[in-house]
């Protein structure tokens, strides 16, 4: 769990494993042509608390901002339709697979669903760690429903782990075939203040599935206050243009969630340290945004 201290609000963020400080070397920014929809946002527990919600999504539109994740398979009811279309929705709990398959299969469906969001950890309030042969069990229902939905793949706390490899065969092992070929992507979680080592876990997830595109669901150079990641904000902007710069250019990475979409400040107190924020408590933009647009082409 990433404990997120903005200036009004306490927000939570799904994180996974141990960052690595290291200082960043200075980089030549240089726009890259990138996938479509490749740069999206990630809006965190505290979201709703902080002002300008929903607004503070179409506010990022205008910045080459395609969908954002909130952490819920559920639509915000006070937000407008555009927002809710926008949403990758999640399925959270095996308990969810129900709904999920009327969400899917209504006329509204949408043209994405991740199944499951760091099932490996105990991060998400409420919801106890799936092991792999569960969420192999529990999807099959949702696999079998008439759908033009497309599915992503859990999303593992811990990259390095069998988690995905483990849920697959046992996936196809309990009544899909082949069940890889049901989802479209990979989602990853990728976090370190060296964006060497980021890329290197991209590449290690790929190694495992060369032949699936993959969809980076939360990223940025911190995940949690006690990592100690020291990066000024030029250090956080030169860490995206190596690594979302690389994703974008990667030839399998589709597509790219930023955490966080709002103001994500990780050290309280010391908003000038590692801090991801794409826009400021009162939604005015932030020097990392402005990176973020300039970085594609």
């Amino acid at each position: 769990m990433r404990v997120v201290f903005s200036g009004l609000a306490l927000s939570l963020a799904i994180s996974f494993h141990s960052v690595v400080a290291s200082p960043a070397s200075s980089l030549t920014k240089r726009a890259v042509t990138c996938p479509e929809n490749f740069r999206n946002v990630v809006f965190n527990g505290g979201v709703s608390t902080q002002p300008n919600w929903p607004g503070r999504y179409s506010f990022l539109q205008g910045y080459g901002i395609n969908d954002w994740i909130g952490f819920t398979i559920d639509q915000d009811p006070k937000a407008d339709a555009v927002t809710n279309e926008h949403q990758l929705r999640i399925v959270m709990s095996p308990t969810q697979v129900s709904h999920a398959i009327d969400i899917v299969t209504s006329p509204t469906a949408p043209a994405y669903l991740e199944y499951l969001n760091e099932p490996d950890s105990n991060f998400n309030p409420g919801i106890p760690p799936t092991t792999a042969e569960e969420a192999a069990a529990a999807v099959q229902p949702l696999l079998a429903a008439d759908t033009q939905t497309k599915f992503l793949s859990p999303a593992p706390a811990y990259t390095g782990s069998t988690y995905l490899k483990d849920f697959f065969a046992a996936c196809s092992a309990k009544g899909t075939p082949n069940c890889l070929d049901r989802f479209h992507a990979i989602s990853v979680h990728a976090y370190d203040a060296d964006p060497e080592k980021v890329i290197q876990a991209i590449e290690g997830v790929h190694a495992q599935f060369p032949g699936k595109p993959i969809w980076v669901t939360e990223s940025s150079p911190v995940s949690s206050p006690d990592q100690g990641c020291e990066l000024s904000e030029q250090g956080v902007i030169d860490w995206m243009n190596r690594a979302v710069g690389w994703a974008a250019g990667s030839g399998y990475v589709e597509r790219w969630f930023w955490n966080s979409g709002e103001d994500g400040t990780v050290y309280e107190g010391r908003p000038e340290v590692c801090n991801p924020s794409l826009t400021t408590l009162d939604s005015k933009e932030t020097p990392l945004l402005e990176a973020y647009r300039a970085l594609c082409a």
